[in-house]
């Protein structure tokens, strides 16, 4: 009964909040396609818990996004999560999750935006654990990626949605969210954020008659130019082993 009030009254914490810790400045506000044109699929780096409050509060339309039940748990973030878990889509990041691949290909096909970070997670450890099928839900909750702050592969599950829809996709990079948890402290200093709206790719199709090792070769390469279009709008320092 009272989720909207909650909700309400967490996004506005939020907005007051992230003012005074951090100074966000936004270019490419141009390239930001009309919401009335249909589904988006958003894509984004995860170098910390931050670019969800600005995704999620900044753009014209509230998207849909892919989280881990573990958010729900985590302490200052879980009762915002749980008051607007109409906008989530609650994903296993240790299998291939169908169930929740597909309902992302729901509302994209229903006209609807949907931001994912096809990294994964924010930190190595995490990826990782995932990748070999094993449960992250009892890692330490980490709210900014540590040392290399770099872009790091896609997984498949991104290009796959973007397959499945051909929708386009909307590159957005943020560079100075990984140093907002160690600034927080500072009263008299606020961190610098750049949000960085780069131009629509895609869509991308696969031929009906590829299939098997070529189908997948194709996904990955997808994945990895979602990943070279968020390089492009970052300082080189961040690229890792994307190239562009």
């Amino acid at each position: 009964m009272f989720t909207p009030i909650i909700g309400w009254f967490y996004i506005t914490l939020v907005r007051i909040v992230m003012r005074l810790i951090a100074q966000v400045t936004i270019a490419g506000w141009e390239n930001l396609p009309d919401p009335a044109d249909g589904g988006l699929l958003i894509v984004s780096n995860h170098f910390s818990v931050f670019e969800i409050p600005y995704l999620y509060t900044k753009l014209p339309v509230r998207p849909n996004f892919f989280a881990t039940f573990e958010l729900l748990e985590t302490p200052y973030i879980g009762p915002g999560i749980k008051a607007h878990q109409d906008k989530l889509i609650f994903i296993n990041r240790s299998e291939v999750d169908r169930k929740a691949l597909k309902n992302g290909v729901d509302k994209l096909n229903a006209g609807e935006w949907v931001t994912i970070f096809p990294e994964g997670s924010i930190t190595r450890a995490s990826i990782d654990t995932a990748a070999r099928g094993e449960s992250t839900a009892d890692l330490p909750f980490d709210w900014t990626r540590h040392d290399p702050v770099v872009l790091l592969p896609a997984r498949p599950g991104t290009a796959w949605m973007a397959v499945q829809t051909g929708v386009p996709i909307l590159p957005i990079a943020f560079e100075g969210t990984e140093k907002i948890e160690g600034e927080i402290g500072n009263l008299f200093k606020r961190t610098e954020v750049k949000m960085h709206i780069g131009k629509p790719i895609g869509p991308f199709k696969i031929p009906a008659e590829v299939r098997g090792a070529e189908k997948k070769a194709l996904i990955d390469q997808f994945g990895h130019e979602m990943m070279q279009a968020l390089a492009d709008l970052l300082p080189e320092k961040y690229h890792g082993d994307i190239q562009i």
